[in-house]
């Protein structure tokens, strides 16, 4: 994915995947640490929250 992340640009969780792999890229060609775990609270009561881990792998694993 080359373009900037648009909202409305997800459909389905490939999308989310591709969005996240480019943040995760603009992130690492910035020297923006990322590593840790991230708290995501949602607006909305009634919606869930969630928690994102994020940590480094050896190359080549998927």
């Amino acid at each position: 994915m080359t373009t900037p992340y648009h909202p409305d640009d997800l459909a389905d969780r490939d999308d989310f995947e591709a969005h996240l792999q480019h943040l995760v890229a603009v992130a690492r060609d910035n020297d923006i640490p990322i590593e840790g775990a991230y708290h995501v609270r949602s607006s909305e009561p009634e919606e869930p929250d969630y928690q994102v881990e994020i940590s480094e792998i050896a190359p080549g694993n998927t």
